[in-house]
């Protein structure tokens, strides 16, 4: 079975987080009536609470998903344990979302074009054609393996 996880990082979403959750069970059941069985594809959603001190926690007690909590203050870190989480549960595919980042970009004014048109390819090459670029960050990745000789495989073989 392959496993499709979603990171939501939370720091006092109580007035957004139900909004959130409720899309995506809306996404989750579109996605399983296109015809894909639940035994092929598993769906997990994940929470990481991170310093809250609002309400953000029993709201999501209500629904059939994953939590868990840290005290980073960080949307960065926060985001990073929930990725590795659910690496360690064995997703094969993560993405990430913010229980408030429409609500609040509707509130300064921005203008929102939604579409299911729009598609993103993202490149793998570990050498760049501009500074600070995704690859750069690939290449940490790789920088750190071989630095601390891990015996996880490199992303390529350096020559």
């Amino acid at each position: 079975m392959k496993k499709i996880g979603v990171v939501i990082p939370a720091c006092n979403e109580e007035a957004e987080i139900a909004s959130c959750l409720q899309a995506l069970e809306q996404a989750k059941q579109h996605f399983y009536s296109k015809g894909i069985s639940t035994k092929a594809i598993d769906i997990q959603i994940l929470v990481v609470l991170d310093s809250c001190t609002d309400g953000t926690a029993e709201k999501i007690s209500s629904y059939n998903i994953l939590t868990i909590s840290c005290s980073y203050r960080c949307v960065g870190k926060t985001r990073d344990l929930g990725i590795q989480y659910l690496i360690e549960k064995g997703c094969d595919w993560i993405c990430c979302t913010d229980a408030d980042l429409v609500k609040r970009a509707e509130q300064i004014g921005l203008h929102i074009t939604w579409s299911n048109q729009l598609r993103v390819i993202t490149s793998s090459r570990l050498i760049s054609r501009v500074c600070d670029g995704f690859s750069q960050f690939l290449w940490g990745i790789e920088r750190h393996n071989l630095d601390n000789k891990l015996t996880t495989k490199p992303l390529r073989k350096i020559i």
